[in-house]
């Protein structure tokens, strides 16, 4: 936004306009103006400062092993499953594998096959859904409490954080973490299907 003195601005309204009320007028104008983008640059200055604090706070609190990619089961409140259970589970097809990936993570890395997508910030909002709704939406039969389920994710860190919120909704039974996720399918070489 270009700033003019008020002689400049004088300057370059004398010729357009005339009389001290349109000037009044215009003046309010560029200053209200002013205050607004203000006060948009301090929203925009507020909202770049939450999104480092929680980028900060995810990164702080995330427990990984030496290579810094996947997730230990030390002090884990979940039963972890390993690469062979996870393989073998898909193959008797006796799980529901749910990946909780954002969906452009799938186009780019690829995803375990027979493995089924509900991103982390959707986790809650799907599981509320009806039964039909979640089958409309996510292209899979939403899993009930009592199913053989496993979440996945890259290296089991939101795979946690998404059996936390589902457990608050009351699924307390059989499910389970994949702990290495998919950093593990593929250090294991599993097959990994293309989005």
């Amino acid at each position: 936004m270009k700033m003019f003195t008020k002689s400049q601005f004088l300057n370059w309204y004398s010729p357009v306009t005339s009389g001290k009320f349109q000037f009044a007028k215009i003046l309010r104008a560029v200053i209200f103006r002013i205050e607004i983008s203000r006060t948009m640059i301090a929203k925009l200055v507020f909202l770049v400062f939450e999104l480092f604090a929680l980028h900060n706070f995810i990164e702080a609190n995330e427990t990984t092993d030496e290579s810094n990619s996947i997730l230990t089961t030390e002090n884990m409140a979940y039963e972890p499953v390993n690469f062979a259970q996870v393989q073998d589970g898909l193959a008797a097809n006796s799980i529901t594998l749910i990946d909780v990936r954002n969906r452009d993570e799938l186009v780019n890395d690829g995803k375990i096959p027979g493995s089924e997508n509900v991103p982390l910030p959707e986790v809650q909002t799907a599981f509320a859904l009806d039964e039909s709704q979640f089958k409309n939406k996510y292209g899979f039969p939403k899993p009930k409490d009592g199913d053989n389920v496993i979440i996945t994710c890259r290296s089991g860190r939101r795979a946690v954080t998404a059996l936390d919120q589902l457990k608050g909704l009351g699924y307390n039974k059989n499910y389970k973490i994949y702990s290495g996720s998919f950093l593990d399918w593929v250090q294991n070489n599993g097959p990994v299907e293309r989005v």
